[in-house]
């Protein structure tokens, strides 16, 4: 059965201004704007209010009340903004926050506060609307604009369409922001589908913390619906066809096919860098769908002609696997391609359906925050700068073939439904032969120059393994990160929060209308972190042992030293006025979690952006200098990967 996109859906990806979400900034102060200003007192009374009456529920929340909290918070956090775009951007109102948005914002808050108070569910009976969630990350509060079949019943299960926005459609959280959940059939899925469109945290390619949002996002809806998670699609146009082609490429098996609408592979990212750049493992899309819609007037247009000719390629080598179309539109241009020509391509997507145990896996990792996928997941590496490789076939008997290149542990899910009722199964490992038990994951390493089975999943020791591997950026994907200053320099909690406020905008940009949406992180001093904070969070320690006492704590067991006027790597000593330390590294009292270190003067640092922590590898020692233009550049005067091993 051919499935029909919605008209609204359709539009959404035909008409550049919706499509590419980028708000008008020509124009002086607009009127929505001067009505915006006169009805702001009133509304921000409204919202404390709302908080008031809210804080007056009684404790503990049931999940639904929880629920309900959250909506109501999203909505009064997206009006308490409002000041801030006013003061830093007065041309947004022009076209993308109108004085409806307050009226709406209102009807929500009051709308869920009602279900609050009688301990209802919000969403039940509603087909549309915006749906919290808290992200564990930063403990802000992120969201998804949710449509439903107008016909829902949960007693079905439904393909899920995972909509991912274009640059600048979110620029500011509270342009993204719903008010009350709908159930009038308008505003519904007219096809027997779920579409899901997350916040990804902003303008950064889906890369980072946008990457983790759209997860958290993908996780809620499936918690929360009856998704068939063998029927779900991923993509978008423009930086959200980037998304597509990363999560595909990363996550294949979330997904049965991924989608690029005029878009490329690294679009705001580092180019032919394996961590981010699918185009260097287009290996991974042997099991899933992959649509591209281009146009020879599009900048894309040469490198997506680039990645059909490699799939195309990688056919012919593997007959069966790496199933794509590609559809050329003559005439289109950047997110505006033919109707017709994206109604067939929809058609074949829906037409695709994930197969959780493929005879075949192809993987290959830039990153061991990329393991795997469906049966065959690398767990250590020989050199982590250079890429990992694992090829896992199912042949008859049954029996197992795995070739591996820089890896030294893995694990293969031996299930029945891959291989049968038998108890053995035999399994070659670059042609060493074992047999190994059958019915759940078993483990294997590289020890003492051959194949083994394994007694347990990394190797002994501190290693580099999957959601510990590094590099800086990997401190902000998925557990709470605490940010934690010292006390020992006699600096006023709002002096250290100051410099927490710079460091974070060179790291992630504002906390709204830049790159990374993100919030401003829960803080300690040193002496307050507890057992909890170490069992629970990466913790990123501001200073050197002589400011920050927790730092201290753990210097001696870091692979780089702190001198008093420097640092030292290896045999190599770097002083001065300034010198600091960027370094990820497992924690020393919790080594299942990271410490991230940073100089305090890493906020003063002028000219860095968002997108430059993508390019940090795990350490570098830092040096400000300024020219006659430019204070405070920052001078990378040693930089490296720590081995496998976590060390030099």
């Amino acid at each position: 059965m051919k499935r029909k996109q919605s008209a609204c859906l359709l539009a959404s990806m035909l008409l550049p201004g919706v499509l590419l979400g980028w708000p008008s900034r020509a124009g002086a102060q607009s009127t929505n704007l001067t009505t915006i200003e006169q009805m702001l007192p009133a509304y921000e009374q409204y919202a404390d209010d709302c908080e008031a009456a809210l804080n007056a529920l009684p404790t503990p929340y049931s999940p639904a009340v929880q629920d309900d909290v959250n909506e109501a918070m999203l909505r009064i956090n997206a009006l308490r903004s409002i000041p801030t775009i006013i003061q830093k951007d007065p041309s947004y109102f022009n076209n993308s926050i109108k004085p409806s948005n307050l009226v709406a914002w209102k009807q929500g808050w009051d709308y869920f506060l009602a279900c609050a108070q009688a301990g209802a569910d919000s969403f039940a009976g509603m087909t549309s609307g915006t749906r919290a969630y808290v992200s564990p990350i930063d403990g802000g509060l992120l969201f998804y604009e949710l449509q439903l079949p107008a016909d829902y019943t949960p007693s079905k299960t439904y393909p899920l369409l995972v909509l991912l926005h274009p640059g600048g459609a979110y620029f500011w959280e509270a342009n993204g922001v719903g008010g009350a959940p709908s159930n009038n059939p308008k505003y519904a899925n007219s096809t027997e589908t779920i579409t899901i469109h997350p916040f990804g945290r902003g303008s950064n390619s889906y890369a980072g913390m946008g990457e983790a949002s759209v997860l958290e996002a993908l996780a809620d809806a499936e918690a929360r619906y009856p998704i068939d998670l063998n029927r779900i699609l991923v993509g978008g146009a423009s930086m959200g066809a980037v998304g597509g082609f990363r999560f595909g490429c990363f996550y294949p098996d979330l997904f049965a096919a991924c989608y690029s609408i005029t878009g490329d592979t690294d679009y705001m990212l580092p180019k032919y860098n394996g961590m981010f750049d699918p185009i260097e493992s287009l290996c991974n899309y042997a099991n899933i769908g992959v649509c591209i819609w281009d146009a020879p007037k599009d900048l894309s247009y040469t490198q997506n002609e680039q990645v059909a000719s490699d799939l195309s390629a990688l056919q012919q080598t593997y007959p069966g696997y790496y199933p794509y179309v590609k559809y050329t539109d003559p005439n289109g241009k950047h997110g505006v391609i033919d109707p017709t020509l994206l109604q067939e391509g929809w058609d074949w997507m829906w037409q695709q359906v994930r197969n959780p145990y493929p005879a075949q896996v192809i993987y290959q990792t830039y990153w061991l925050r990329y393991s795997g996928a469906y049966w065959a997941y690398v767990d250590g590496v020989v050199d982590p700068t250079k890429p990992a490789l694992i090829q896992a076939n199912l042949t008859s008997g049954p029996a197992v073939s795995v070739n591996v290149e820089n890896v030294t542990n893995f694990h293969l899910n031996l299930v029945p439904q891959l291989v049968g009722s038998i108890s053995k199964v035999a399994v070659t490992i670059n042609g060493t032969s074992l047999n190994v038990p059958t019915g759940g994951e078993v483990d294997f390493a590289y020890q003492n120059g051959s194949w083994t089975k394994a007694a347990s999943r990394y190797g002994s020791g501190l290693v580099k393994r999957p959601g510990l591997s590094g590099p800086v950026l990997d401190a902000f994907m998925q557990n709470p990160v605490l940010m934690v200053y010292g006390t020992t320099a006699g600096k006023s909690d709002a002096q250290q929060n100051a410099m927490v406020d710079a460091a974070l905008m060179n790291l992630l940009g504002p906390g709204d209308g830049a790159v990374v949406y993100h919030t401003p992180f829960n803080r300690k001093q040193d002496v307050q972190v507890t057992s909890e904070d170490i069992a629970n969070d990466n913790l990123v320690l501001f200073g050197t042992p002589q400011t920050n006492a927790l730092l201290a704590s753990v210097a001696g067991s870091l692979p780089i030293s702190f001198l008093s006027n420097g640092i030292q790597v290896g045999s190599s000593q770097y002083t001065g006025n300034g010198v600091g330390l960027v370094m990820i590294y497992p924690n020393p009292l919790n080594q299942n979690n990271y410490i991230l270190i940073l100089p305090e003067n890493y906020g003063s640092y002028t000219g860095l952006q968002p997108s430059s922590l993508y390019k940090f590898p795990d350490y570098m020692v830092i040096y400000p200098y300024s020219t006659s233009l430019k204070p405070n550049q920052m001078r990378i005067l040693k930089k490296g990967t720590f081995s496998s091993s976590w060390s030099l």
